[in-house]
Formats: C-alpha cells, structure tokens, sequence
C-alpha cells in the first residue's frame, strides 16, 4: 500500500492510511479557535488572493484549502450542465472570506453561478475578505 503524505506550510505532516481523515486531521491541526461567524480560517500558506493553499505531494501539486474541505466533506463535485467553461464546477464561499475552509460555508457552483454571486455581492459595496496568514510562533 502506497504512504499518502500530506505536507502543510509550517512543516506540518500527515501520512494517514486512509485519505479521509486527513480532513479531521487538518481541523484538529489547523482550526482558528478565534474565528468569527463560524469561519475556519486558514493560517499557513495562501495564495496572494487571499485562499488557503498547501503542497499535496502525491499530485505533486498546491491544493486549494477551501476545495480540498468541500471535496473531503461532500465527496465527487457535481457534473458541470455542459462542456461550456461557464458552467465549470467551483467552490464558492457562502461567507465570502476567502481564508474560509468551513465546509458548511462552501457550495459547489458553476463559475457563472459563482461570478453572479461575486457580482451582486460587490454591487452591494461588500468586498471578499482577505485574511493575511499570521506567522507561525
């Protein structure tokens, strides 16, 4: 059997036999016990955006926080209505803070779905919020 090994920004390693509790690992490790308004926010790595990211060496790849919580907690992501790239499956963070990696504030969208909801959420003078990573002590 293949040693999954999930490595976090800040040195933090996992190397679960089975890949599902990496995601009650991640909250144990991880979980911002001062959040507000039921955010996880994310605290190692985020992209200059503002998302959460860590390197996932099995892929070889930077994975998305908030996608990896939603597809731990969900399962497979739902089948895009067409082959039109508009209609591509996102995760949209419901709470609009981007550092957010509450499953319970996330939905699996269409990208025209999701811009919509960027749009009108803008329109309103609201901005995503951007939570900067604190250093690790």
């Amino acid at each position: 059997m293949q040693t999954v090994v999930l490595v976090l920004s800040g040195g933090i390693v996992f190397t679960p036999t089975d890949p599902r509790p990496v995601f009650d690992q991640m909250v144990q490790a991880i979980l911002n016990r001062d959040r507000t308004n039921g955010c996880w926010i994310w605290r190692w790595g985020t992209t200059q955006d503002g998302y959460g990211q860590f390197w996932y060496p099995p892929v070889k790849l930077m994975m998305q926080a908030h996608v990896t919580s939603w597809h731990l907690a969900n399962g497979k992501f739902p089948e895009p209505e067409s082959d039109d790239p508009a209609d591509k499956i996102e995760v949209d963070h419901l709470c609009y803070t981007r550092a957010c990696w509450n499953p319970q504030h996330l939905e699996a969208v269409s990208h025209k779905e999701n811009i919509r909801r960027r749009d009108a959420h803008a329109a309103t003078g609201s901005k995503k919020t951007k939570v900067k990573s604190k250093p690790r002590t």
